[in-house]
């Protein structure tokens, strides 16, 4: 009786969790796919200023110049990143903020941070079970905005970097789509490291709801692993008596 109903609760949370992870993999995939087409719709040739920078800063990933009426810059695709700067960002930016700005995007697209949220997202909507993986997530996402601004600061001077960010957040209005900018809370943190510098790495299992999760993953992970050798051991030897 216990190890039926073991059984049944690994395969009903197997199924949600299929269905969870399936449902979010859709949304991301339509999500890539409209941002591409934005990106795809507004490309213009790229001014000669974005393009001699571009060479020197972007390597072999292809940035293109976006006409829209917004001051953005954004690393989009998850296997192959490209990264897209807006004109009126270009317009706005001298050439050692422009730079920094690439650098920036450059690191998200070299770091795979895309596929990174969207292996995330995945994680977090297929282990459902496991609530403390979303807050993990968001530090993670946190992360990834500031090693991407020490890359820029290694080779620019922190008020340089900030008065790209300044110049991009001229327009509160513009929801947070490029990730030069961020929800209030990576800003936050933007702003703190720009002024005073990265913090140290904190220790990961330091942090109480990351050990809560993998406390419970490790318990989930055993009644799974123990419904299912009881499944497999019942198959195997009850023909036997």
């Amino acid at each position: 009786m216990v190890d039926t109903l073991v059984i049944a609760c690994g395969l009903a949370v197997a199924l949600v969790s299929v269905i969870a992870g399936s449902r979010t993999m859709l949304r991301c995939l339509l999500d890539s796919a409209a941002l591409s087409r934005w990106v795809s719709e507004n490309s213009v040739p790229p001014c000669e200023r974005l393009s001699r920078i571009a060479r020197a800063v972007a390597g072999d990933i292809q940035v293109a110049q976006i006409d829209v009426a917004h001051a953005v810059a954004v690393t989009h695709r998850a296997l192959r990143p490209r990264i897209a700067i807006s004109s009126l960002l270009v317009a706005r930016t001298s050439d050692a903020e422009l730079a920094a700005v690439l650098r920036h995007e450059v690191h998200h697209a070299r770091r795979r941070h895309p596929l990174g949220r969207l292996a995330a997202e995945l994680a977090s909507s297929a282990l459902w079970f496991l609530p403390a993986l979303r807050t993990v997530g968001r530090h993670a996402a946190v992360r990834q905005e500031l090693s991407a601004d020490r890359a820029a600061l290694s080779h620019a001077a922190p008020s340089t970097l900030a008065g790209a960010l300044v110049k991009a957040l001229a327009e509160p209005e513009v929801a947070a789509a490029g990730t030069l900018m961020g929800d209030t809370t990576t800003l936050e943190a933007r702003v703190h490291q720009l002024e005073h510098g990265p913090k140290p790495s904190a220790r990961a299992l330091r942090c109480r709801s990351l050990r809560r999760a993998v406390l419970l993953l490790c318990t989930v992970c055993g009644l799974l692993v123990y419904g299912t050798v009881a499944a497999a051991g019942r198959g195997l030897f009850t023909p036997l008596f």
